[in-house]
């Protein structure tokens, strides 16, 4: 396992957009990628979670007052295009999620980092925003926490298993992330008064989840976390936009 409470990681979430209606000239825009309209990072330091981010995105050209979604939600985890007024443009979040993740190590979570991840840094270069921190996959680090497990309640040894052994245990035991995430003890929130937690089935609340999965396989206990106010700039505002319609 990795050397866990010594180093700084970063669990990210993404929602995006293939496509939407302009209200204005009545016509659907199909995009040429997908487009990235919510972006979450959890930060893990020291085996406890201390800090999380999370901003909707504007979209580069249009005004989220003249745009609706309606079937464009593949992977938008049902954010509205009303999330959006008032939310700050890409290059803004590309630095202050540049910011935020500094020298981490990028956990990725397979569905809701690793294509949308990709989306995010092309862009994101293309401005000046260059993330090539190293990576771990929460995929394999929760395979080889079950193989490793297994192997020690068994009493064999790892040198005298086969290769096919090895295949069948894992294939028997890694579970959909859902049930993983119930036999961890991890939900959502859907009742918290703090309103980034509530079980929205978005980005944040996923990489919430993972995070504190991460620090389950690591054999740490999870304290609570210090938040920074701060990084609710962006939501608070889009809040308060929302409130006054």
């Amino acid at each position: 396992m990795e050397d866990f409470k010594n180093k700084s990681y970063v669990i990210m979430g993404f929602a995006t957009i293939d496509g939407f209606y302009d209200k204005i000239k009545r016509k659907v825009v199909r995009l040429a990628k997908e487009e990235i309209i919510e972006v979450s990072a959890v930060k893990i330091e020291k085996g406890k979670i201390k800090e999380y981010f999370n901003s909707f995105v504007s979209i580069d050209g249009y005004d989220a007052h003249d745009i609706e979604f309606d079937d464009f939600r593949i992977n938008s985890y049902y954010a509205d295009a009303v999330h959006l007024i008032g939310a700050p443009n890409f290059e803004y979040i590309a630095k202050r999620l540049f910011d935020f993740i500094g020298q981490s190590i990028i956990v990725n979570t397979s569905f809701i980092t690793k294509e949308a991840f990709k989306i995010f840094k092309e862009k994101a270069q293309s401005l000046g925003y260059v993330f090539n921190n190293n990576t771990l996959d929460i995929d394999d680090i929760y395979t080889a926490k079950i193989l490793k497990d297994m192997i020690e309640e068994s009493g064999e040894k790892f040198e005298s298993l086969t290769i096919l052994q090895l295949a069948q245990k894992m294939k028997t035991d890694k579970n959909m992330w859902a049930e993983i995430f119930a036999d961890n003890d991890i939900f959502f929130d859907p009742d918290s008064e703090v309103n980034e937690l509530k079980g929205r089935n978005d980005p944040l609340s996923w990489a919430l989840a993972f995070a504190r999965l991460f620090i389950k396989i690591n054999d740490c206990e999870e304290e609570a976390m210090d938040i920074d106010e701060s990084m609710f700039e962006e939501i608070k505002d889009v809040d308060n936009n929302m409130n006054m319609l």
